[in-house]
């Protein structure tokens, strides 16, 4: 989230539109995680390779160290470059959250809202 906060939206959905946006968002966590598992693998490759007479705990060590350090890495990047709308989607409605109120109104108008629909997310 921003840190002057979202401003949100909440527009009726579609199951079918509903079901693609939440494959995305599986999509989006196993590439995050896969992404980790390679900068593990990858950790441990270079400290094996280092240093080849250490113990399985150290290997593991050096494991984690690089797959958290690739989640780290994801989470500052959400922080610093945050998407100009956030869809969360729900059973019957999907919430638009975006970064400008203007464009949340535009967006409300043009999906059969009022202005006064949109809200400040907390």
């Amino acid at each position: 989230m921003l840190p002057g906060g979202m401003v949100e939206a909440a527009i009726p959905s579609h199951k079918r539109c509903a079901a693609r946006f939440n494959r995305g968002v599986w999509v989006t966590r196993t590439l995050d995680f896969g992404a980790a598992l390679i900068a593990g693998l990858l950790a441990e490759y270079i400290a094996r390779t280092i240093s080849p007479g250490l113990t399985r705990g150290w290997r593991t060590g050096w494991f984690m160290v690089g797959a958290v350090s690739a989640l780290v890495a994801r989470a500052v990047w959400e922080l610093l470059h945050p998407p100009p709308v956030e869809i969360t989607v729900w059973n019957k409605k999907m919430d638009y959250e975006f970064s400008s109120r203007s464009y949340a109104e535009a967006f409300a108008v043009a999906n059969g809202l009022t202005p006064e629909d949109v809200e400040r997310s907390p």
